[in-house]
């Protein structure tokens, strides 16, 4: 790193993302306070491309290092584009389904366009009409050449689009010809419309290898004044498109709207917009951001920690709820790149080393909460190496923190924003600990409740649910943050019992529920 000079350079130049996120997951913060998750993690850098070989190269590097020094491990994914399918079945999700097992994790970020209405899909199925919506440009971002619509259809299906260029009164001044998906168009195009140089790419597959999908890719440079129209027709198609920015020497996940601003056009939506590949995997534990908590002034209780709104949403195209689990994004202190000028400023502290500056900054986004989650899946590594993926993420589930800013969340269905809930660390490392079948374990939602809670008393009531009642065998255990068990009491199954704290000092304490085939979890908080 000190060689290259730079933490992240591929087409971006020297730059502080990489950087960020591996402060995160595994950071030492150098004596400071901000140190990762797991900061005794071995960690491993890839530099790659965005597309599938590189990545795929990473991939099996990962693997075979970890595997000469007899290590599980997890990979961090903080990055993403909408080129894909959006349904698991992209190259990528392939190779991850192929190489994920026990010891072998993936976890990624969910995007950041939950505020872009980006995305537009039409089942002609059922609407067979011509669909027609106005593309949306960001044409003041340095070094962007414009859009990218990428189209897929729905299996052994094919459709066709074309560009309509417009005056303020909708007057049509051009159209391209129809690109049909079966005849595979792959040109450059530019043209000249009004005095107005338009530039246009496309390329098609009329089947995609791994899903038989149809996929047209049309990028466009229009930095006039004309409107852009996207027109599209099929027979037997259900088409999603995603509008993104296209840079001159790379793909972009920075989502543009679609807009209704035509006759019978019809505007985006934020829907199916989780990024690729770690947001739509099917062995992927994918992560939305949230504002951590803070306690209020009093000490008395937290506030804070809603959905951060670019957080994307789902669900996948082949309709899997996810994201998975959310975890904290907005606003994480983490390292700076010593060689990224453009980051210098805004340090919270420093630090000098052999002549350099080594700084610590607040950033935000599912690039950052992605890695929380990472280095929360190293601890779990850490107390049951052979933790497979899906093990790691029911249990994910299954402690996940619920409150009034999620809302109760249904365990069976979970939520398009939240996933299953606030990722809990201290519970997901405890549970991993103790559960190798995790797969025959219940989690029973709000299984308790506790009260008071925030409390300043010696003891507090705990009253389990109507259907737990009565029930034998049911244990519970209080951890402190450290993890250390400070008290552990047989239930009656009565319906409301008393749990003594004694004297435990101030702070939060995990609070859970184990019985013969079911784990739950609640949080209490004790004050002064």
């Amino acid at each position: 790193l000190l060689a290259a000079q730079a933490d992240t350079m591929y087409v971006f130049g020297p730059s502080s993302h990489g950087t960020h996120v591996a402060g995160i997951a595994g950071g030492s913060g150098s004596g400071q306070i901000a140190y990762g998750v797991a900061p005794d993690a071995e960690l491993i850098f890839i530099s790659l491309k965005r597309d599938a070989p590189s990545l795929i190269d990473g991939f099996n590097y990962i693997k075979d290092y970890a595997e000469s020094v007899g290590k599980p491990w997890v990979v961090n994914m903080s990055f993403g584009s909408h080129l894909g399918p959006h349904d698991g079945t992209d190259l990528k999700n392939v190779a991850m389904d192929n190489l994920h097992g026990p010891g072998r994790i993936f976890v990624g970020s969910a995007g950041n366009n939950g505020n872009n209405n980006f995305h537009l899909d039409r089942n002609f199925n059922e609407v067979s009409d011509t669909l027609y919506t106005v593309v949306n440009f960001d044409n003041g971002i340095a070094n962007s050449f414009g859009q990218t619509l990428s189209m897929w259809g729905s299996e052994n299906s094919s459709f066709k689009v074309a560009l309509r260029f417009t005056d303020f009164s909708n007057t049509t001044i051009h159209q391209t010809p129809f690109y049909w998906s079966n005849d595979e168009p792959v040109l450059i195009d530019t043209l000249d419309v009004n005095g107005n140089e338009i530039i246009i790419r496309v390329t098609a597959v009329s089947a995609f290898e791994t899903n038989d999908k149809p996929n047209i890719r049309v990028e466009v440079r229009n930095t006039s004044n004309l409107k852009t129209v996207l027109v599209m027709h099929s027979d037997d198609s259900h088409v999603h498109i995603w509008n993104n920015v296209r840079m001159n020497n790379r793909f972009t996940n920075w989502g543009v709207n679609l807009t209704n601003n035509y006759p019978n056009a019809v505007g985006g939506d934020h829907h199916y917009g989780l990024g690729e590949p770690a947001g739509v995997g099917k062995n992927v534990i994918t992560v939305a951001s949230y504002a951590a908590e803070q306690w209020n002034e009093a000490g008395t209780s937290f506030v804070f920690g809603g959905l951060s709104g670019f957080s994307s949403r789902g669900p996948t195209v082949d309709e899997r709820t996810k994201p998975d689990i959310a975890s904290t994004g907005q606003n994480v202190l983490s390292s700076i790149n010593s060689f990224d000028e453009s980051n210098q400023t805004g340090l919270l502290f420093s630090f000098e080393f052999e002549g350099r500056t080594y700084g610590f900054k607040r950033l935000s986004g599912t690039s950052m909460s992605g890695p929380m989650v990472a280095g929360i899946v190293a601890l779990m590594l850490e107390a049951n190496p052979n933790l497979t993926a899906v093990g790691a993420k029911e249990i994910l589930k299954m402690t996940a923190r619920l409150d009034d800013l999620t809302g109760n969340i249904d365990p069976n269905e979970g939520h398009l924003q939240w996933g299953w809930g606030k990722a809990n660390a201290l519970a997901a490392v405890i549970a991993a600990q103790q559960f190798v079948g995790i797969e025959s374990i219940q989690w029973h939602e709000r299984a308790f409740t506790i009260f008071p809670n925030p409390t300043n008393q010696s003891n507090v009531q705990i009253q389990l649910t109507e259907n737990l009642q009565g029930r034998d065998n049911l244990r519970l255990f209080v951890y402190d943050l450290s993890g250390t068990l400070i008290r552990e009491i047989q239930l009656s199954g009565a319906g409301q019992e008393s749990l003594e704290l004694g004297q435990i000092g101030a702070g939060s304490y995990l609070i859970q529920l184990r019985g013969v085939d079911l784990l739950s979890t609640f949080t209490l908080i004790k004050v002064d």
